[in-house]
């Protein structure tokens, strides 16, 4: 099938850039700790990360990103003309998958500028060039084409008069630019906006990964070690993105919040994961006790991802709730079965959680809430009754049926909960139940 296939594409992609990445570093054939490092950070990422890896908007995590970072990483330690013009047509092409690339490459750019600034060798007009498939389309994404006219001007600027902004911009942002992540924190304060982490569907793990990797990261730089590019890329990733400080401004101005979550994209991803343990062990072999200590930890930590897997992924049942290959759990595709014996003469209109009728039956028109701390849709009553039942009055049940049938709403699909089902029993007649989900007909429909 298509899925099969693109999924063995994309493994084969990514294989070929773990293989070239070794290349890269010159590491020797058999350096055992090395292929230790690069297993672990295979597990890191995680079985459910690497099994939707054919999926449009997340082939730009195995595949695209390490590219872009490996090219980025050649640029500001050789200045190639070459990756210049390879980074631009990747843009395109990350940009042709997935709007997600609009923030996530600028994100990544602008943390290897802010490394140029630091060793003070900073070539704007290449960034420029860099940004070119960015800044077009964002004229279209924000519906404002005539932008695009902005850029040969732009470019003139910069090709005249090059060198002389490069100093100016080393000259007042190479110090001033780390006082950025202060005035996101301080315009998140002022905008009285969410500072709780679990709005952006990502786990306290991924903080205390990002956290440990800083440290890691600082410690080489405070020991004024020769560190990879790379290293110093995410320390700053991290202070000006990805922390719960600056997470609100970013989430309500640049991103939204419900695609915050993928700035994990770049720091979970295994080029940066092994490019950073693979430092810091180098580091260790100048002490022999830290060296066992660090080859210790990681043959431990490889041996809890070795128990972990014995109980799930070699267990052969682990995998019966959620079909991998399909990117779908067996409830969802039962219930999409049945969505699909629904009527096919006249068009009919669902309200639905998560799960999307129209993957299953084009005669549909869904209104779907799909995120539970979505902040665009956490005030509206349909958001509450299906998500929010503590919160959720008589009254609001009774305005939640009204509302139901003045709209013409057919059918209504939740989640399994009994004490839903016992407010909506006046509301409707279930047509269709599993473990998971509940589909409910309109009465008077």
């Amino acid at each position: 099938s298509f899925r099969v296939t693109m999924s063995l594409l994309f493994t084969i992609f990514a294989s070929i850039i773990l293989i070239g990445f070794k290349k890269i570093l010159a590491i020797q054939k058999g350096d055992f700790v090395f292929n230790l490092i690069e297993v672990l950070a295979i597990c890191l990422v995680g079985v459910l990360e690497w099994s939707h890896i054919y999926w449009g908007s997340f082939v730009v995590f195995p595949v695209m990103i390490p590219t872009c970072i490996l090219l980025l990483r050649d640029y500001v330690l050789t200045h190639k003309k070459r990756d210049v013009y390879l980074m631009m047509i990747f843009n395109m092409g990350m940009l042709a998958l997935v709007s997600s690339a609009l923030f996530l490459n600028v994100f990544l750019l602008f943390s290897f500028f802010v490394y140029e600034l630091y060793r003070k060798e900073v070539n704007c007009k290449d960034y420029v060039i860099m940004l070119i498939p960015i800044f077009l389309y964002f004229s279209f994404f924000i519906n404002i084409p005539w932008l695009i006219g902005l850029l040969i001007p732009l470019y003139l600027v910069f090709y005249r008069w090059g060198p002389k902004i490069d100093q100016i911009v080393i000259k007042y942002l190479a110090k001033s630019i780390w006082l950025l992540p202060v005035f996101f924190f301080l315009i998140g304060i002022i905008g009285h906006l969410d500072f709780k982490w679990n709005i952006y569907r990502l786990g306290y793990m991924i903080l205390i990964f990002n956290l440990v990797m800083c440290l890691l990261c600082g410690y080489l730089m405070y020991h004024k070690e020769k560190i990879d590019p790379i290293l110093f890329v995410f320390l700053i990733y991290v202070i000006f993105f990805f922390n719960p400080l600056t997470a609100p401004f970013i989430s309500h101005y640049l991103t939204t919040t419900i695609v915050y979550y993928r700035l994990f994209y770049i720091t979970k991803n295994p080029i940066v994961i092994i490019m950073i343990l693979y430092c810091v062990y180098q580091y260790c072999t100048k002490r022999k006790l830290l060296s066992y200590l660090f080859l210790t930890g990681l043959i431990l930590l490889l041996g809890r991802y070795g128990m972990i897997a014995q109980n799930t992924v070699l267990v052969p049942t682990y995998f019966t709730p959620y079909h991998y290959l399909l990117r779908e759990d067996y409830d969802s595709r039962e219930l999409g079965n049945y969505v699909q014996t629904l009527s096919k003469k006249e068009p009919i209109k669902i309200l639905s959680i998560y799960f999307s009728p129209r993957q299953y039956n084009l005669n549909t028109r869904c209104k779907i809430y799909r995120y539970p701390n979505d902040p665009i849709h956490r005030d509206q009553l349909f958001h509450q009754v299906l998500y929010q039942k503590d919160e959720i009055t008589q009254q609001q049940y009774i305005d939640f049926k009204n509302t139901m049938i003045r709209d013409h709403y057919d059918y209504l699909i939740f989640y399994q909960d009994q004490d839903i089902l016992e407010h909506l029993v006046n509301i409707i007649d279930v047509v269709y139940q599993n473990d998971t989900y509940v589909v409910g007909k309109v009465r008077g429909k």
